[in-house]
């Protein structure tokens, strides 16, 4: 081979060597920005999952808050006896109506020391009975009605006491309740 075969030969091979060298620079460059766009991804991936687990929990808040100022109370004002009845009135406050779920109501007259013939009542008088699943809007005003079985005569005459208990559901559907 002539001297020139040899350094065209020896040329091809210092370019095959130089491009083997650029080709492994190349793949390492390669991996490292891959490695790097895969941290970056992960990052990414976890910043966004963080963001939604805080607008969940936000969330949350928010709603707590808003069945807190859409909740009803129902309040028992203005007791008094009419026509050998213990009457209560029952009143909605709040921003939003009441769903009555239940109403129970007993009455007795009350001594000290209790007597044997004073005996106990209950009503289902809630303005035109029990009313399970009336809308009770804010503001309204319902009467509870209660009068004890023996006789009209002696509410006039002893102490009275009247017990109850309203359960009622607000806009979400939960259940609350006043004694």
């Amino acid at each position: 081979m002539d001297l020139r075969g040899r350094m065209f030969k020896q040329l091809e091979a210092e370019d095959r060597r130089d491009s083997e060298i650029k080709k492994a620079r190349s793949d390492w460059v390669s991996i490292i920005v891959a490695v790097f766009a895969l941290v970056i991804s992960l990052k990414a991936t976890y910043d966004a999952s963080r963001s939604a687990d805080i607008a969940a929990e936000s969330l949350k808040v928010q709603e707590k808050a808003m069945e807190a100022s859409q909740r009803p109370f129902i309040g028992v004002e203005n007791p008094s006896i009419r026509s050998g009845k213990a009457v209560l009135q029952l009143r909605v406050y709040g921003n939003a109506p009441a769903k009555v779920v239940s109403i129970s109501t007993s009455c007795e007259f009350t001594h000290f020391p209790p007597r044997a013939e004073d005996g106990g009542g209950d009503s289902g008088d809630f303005a035109e009975g029990n009313n399970e699943g009336e809308v009770l809007n804010p503001g309204s005003i319902r009467l509870v009605r209660c009068e004890p079985q023996d006789g009209a005569s002696k509410v006039l005459s002893r102490g009275f006491t009247f017990k109850g208990e309203v359960r009622y559901r607000d806009t979400f559907g939960k259940q609350h309740r006043t004694s």
